[in-house]
């Protein structure tokens, strides 16, 4: 896996027709396998974790994650690497 931080823009609000872009950071996850496999693998995680597909590159949007959560993400993002392995 080749894993990268890159600055984003996110949209905000609902709909079709966002209303306004905000800064943002994505932890950036290259993989060998089929980027929508790694995305399932992420749906599927034991805290399941959303991202979104771009580039043939897989993004966690840190803008979606609270501070109470960052731990969770990194136990699932461990999981589905096999970094504890």
């Amino acid at each position: 896996y080749d894993i990268s931080i890159e600055n984003t823009e996110v949209e905000a609000g609902s709909g079709s027709l966002p209303l306004e872009k905000l800064s943002s950071v994505a932890i950036v996850i290259k993989s060998e396998i089929k980027v929508n496999d790694l995305s399932y693998k992420f749906r599927m995680a034991s805290f399941p974790v959303l991202g979104y597909i771009k580039n043939k590159n897989f993004y966690i949007d840190l803008k979606a994650i609270p501070d109470y959560q960052e731990k969770l993400l990194l136990a699932s993002i461990k999981e589905i690497l096999n970094w504890d392995k």
